[in-house]
């Protein structure tokens, strides 16, 4: 796919967005991943989450769980074991121009392919109605 100066140009934007300074970057099987300040991570991009407090330890844990096995880190296997981000940091796979050409390519498909019906159901009714949607 060939990318106008304008698409190039925004889909640049977009990644400065995406892609928050890290303090640390990993590179396992040819992925790349960045260590990010936990309050930076993008999922707190969202404005209802602006003054958002992040609890850094539970207040409780069940019984029967091992603090030491709910790390992030563990929950990939292979060279997460190996590598890890420093405390007080997230680790998020960084998003590459590539990734949001294939985006736009998807959403550009899937507008054209998937038909835009919403079903509407009525309790009273035991049919759903389909309404189109413009």
């Amino acid at each position: 796919m060939t990318l106008s100066k304008e698409e190039d140009i925004d889909i640049e934007r977009k990644l400065r967005i995406l892609n928050k300074p890290s303090l640390k970057t990993l590179q396992i099987d040819g992925i790349t991943f960045d260590c990010i300040e936990i309050h930076k991570q993008p999922g707190l991009n969202h404005p209802l989450l602006i003054n958002h407090t992040i609890q850094m330890r539970p207040s409780s844990l069940p019984v029967d769980t091992n603090p030491i096995s709910a790390s992030s880190t563990m929950l990939f296997g292979g060279e997460f074991q190996r590598e890890r981000c420093p405390p007080g940091t997230v680790i998020i796979r960084r998003t590459r121009k590539q990734n949001l050409i294939n985006s736009k390519l998807f959403s550009t498909f899937s507008s054209s392919v998937v038909p835009k019906v919403l079903p509407h159901v009525d309790p009273t009714d035991s049919q759903p109605v389909n309404h189109q949607v413009s």
